[in-house]
This record gives C-alpha cells, structure tokens and sequence, in this order.
C-alpha cells in the first residue's frame, strides 16, 4: 500500500482556553490569506463573529478552524502524497507555529495529525488481521485506540507527556471506505513553547503512520499472495 491512498491531512492544537484571540480574528485571516503559504488555499471566510470562526474552501476540503481553545488545519490530498504532505508541514511549522502558537502565546494541552485513508474491503479486512481475533476481523466499521508513554517520560518525573494512536475506520461518505489514523501528543505539564518540538513530533507521526497502517496493511497483502 502507498501513502498516495491518503486523501487529507489534518493537524489540531488544543490550548487553554483564550478568548482574547478570536478579537483578532481580522488580523490572523488576513495574515493567513496574505501568506504566500496558503495562496490560493482558501476561498472563502466565515461572516459571523462566534466562539468558532474558519476559513475554507468550497471545491476541497481545505479549512483552517479557530476556536477559544483549539487551532486546526485541515487539507484535502490529491495525487503526490509526498509534495503535497511537505507543503502541509510547511504551513504547520512555518506560520501555525510561528504566527499563532507562539505570537499569541498559546499554552498547549495537546498536538494532533490525522491521516484520513481511502482503503478497498479487502485492505480493510487484512488490516483488521493485525489487532482483531477471527471470529470479529469481518467487522468493517470500529474504533480503537493504542496509548503509551514518551520514553523521556520515565527519565524526567516531573513530565508525564504520553502518545496516544487512535484508529477509526469505516466508511468515510460517497461510497469511500478506509481508516483515519490519529497520533497524539499530550503534555502534561502544559507545553508553551512548541518551536523545538513539532518537527519531531510531525516526524514520528509520520513515521508511526507507516508502521501502523502501510506497512500492517502491505504485509498483511504479502502474506495473503503467498
């Protein structure tokens, strides 16, 4: 299995909650649209002053979410994985962390990536052989999820950070199947300084990713062809 199955890419920052921020919601739209980052990425903004203001594009799934307490950035894959993922972390690395996160001084409570993606009946079925008994791997709509501590955690006491991989799969609307993999980060004590951290964080996300999902689902393949 490629990573050209998945078909977006999802990033999410819960902080504590920051109400002054959304009195700023005409500067960051602005300074998002102007960024030669996101050209053309958007094509319209929410006209309502609420606790939850986005920009998003009609044709795609393409949307960056601002709430009190929670910063997402959403964007639809189409057909070079590689290109398209590189662009993504730039936006994530290179302005949600610079010009958000940190300008505004955001005190994180936890990091997450989703990886939505498209897999047939039978990708999903040799999935489900990994983590499931037999008598429940006919089963095409579950959710579970897989939790460990960071290893520093057990160095330095005072910081109980763990990862936490949630698996979701089903069907995904119009007739599309497949798994959406999210890897968490969560802090504990509270993070407020992220330059340092997310790209590794973005790394090992992605590095799990292959190992929980592509390359369960191409050895399973393997093992059936033999």
């Amino acid at each position: 299995m490629k990573e050209d199955n998945v078909r977006e890419l999802t990033c999410g920052f819960m902080f504590q909650n920051n109400f002054k921020m959304l009195d700023s919601w005409g500067s960051i739209a602005d300074g998002i649209l102007k960024d030669p980052l996101f050209d053309g990425f958007f094509a319209n903004v929410s006209n309502k002053y609420t606790t939850e203001l986005s920009l998003y594009n009609e044709n795609n799934n393409n949307s960056f979410l601002l709430k009190y307490n929670k910063i997402v950035l959403t964007q639809t894959i189409y057909d070079d994985f590689e290109s398209e993922y590189n662009m993504f972390r730039e936006r994530v690395v290179n302005y949600i962390i610079p010009k958000l996160l940190c300008e505004y001084r955001l005190i994180t409570r936890r990091i997450g990536i989703v990886y939505d993606t498209k897999l047939e009946s039978q990708e999903i079925e040799n999935f489900s052989k990994k983590y499931f008994n037999p008598e429940f791997r006919n089963i095409s709509n579950f959710r579970f999820a897989i939790n460990n501590q960071k290893p520093e955690a057990k160095i330095l006491k005072k910081e109980k950070n763990y990862i936490n991989r949630l698996f979701t799969v089903g069907d995904f609307g119009n007739g599309d199947e497949g798994i959406s993999y999210d890897y968490q980060l969560r802090f504990n004590p509270l993070q407020p300084e992220l330059r340092n951290l997310i790209v590794p964080f973005l790394n090992n996300a992605n590095n799990s990713f292959k190992k929980d999902i592509l390359d369960i689902i191409g050895e399973q393949y393997e093992h059936k062809k033999e």
